[in-house]
């Protein structure tokens, strides 16, 4: 894996390519190096990629369209260690997140259900 020769400070990551999946590139990625912040940058929205990608290790998470200014703020900003989110998939994280525990993907809910 490039990735791992090259150690780069960030990478941008489409999740649909060929061969190995967006998803499992970034895990792999991240294990090789935590400090690699990976900025994922694809079409899809919907929840389960977002997740995916999160629980895999990416910092940051922008839908292809995103204005260039944008791109590049969410890109200096995973570099940096913070956590992004383009509008549309800020909008969709925090809506899961105000939902009741039992009306979210069971997956996502244990991880985040309090330990007693």
């Amino acid at each position: 894996m490039l990735a791992a020769e090259l150690v780069p400070d960030a990478v941008v990551m489409d999740l649909n390519m060929p061969g190995v999946n967006g998803i499992e590139a970034t895990r792999r990625i991240v294990a090789a190096n935590p400090d690699v912040a990976v900025l994922v940058l694809t079409m899809l929205d919907e929840d389960e990629s977002v997740f995916a990608a999160m629980r895999a290790g990416a910092r940051g998470y922008v839908v292809k369209g995103a204005d260039t200014d944008d791109l590049l703020r969410a890109l200096q900003s995973v570099t940096r260690g913070d956590v992004v989110f383009g509008p549309a998939v800020a909008s969709r994280v925090l809506s899961y997140l105000t939902r009741p525990l039992s009306a979210r993907d069971p997956n996502v809910s244990r991880a985040v259900r309090p330990r007693a």
